[in-house]
């Protein structure tokens, strides 16, 4: 029973990471794309 809790500790752990990763990833792609030009291609696609 322990062994099977270490094991979930380790998923919600590498869970965690993932998404911290995503996150950076994420900030740093928006800083490249100004709002307003999603906002302008938003607009066309309407």
């Amino acid at each position: 029973m322990l062994g099977h809790l270490q094991k979930f500790d380790d998923g919600i752990q590498k869970c965690q990471q993932w998404l911290n990763d995503a996150k950076q990833l994420f900030s740093r792609y928006s800083i490249q794309v100004p709002v307003k030009r999603i906002e302008d291609f938003l607009e066309q696609h309407r």
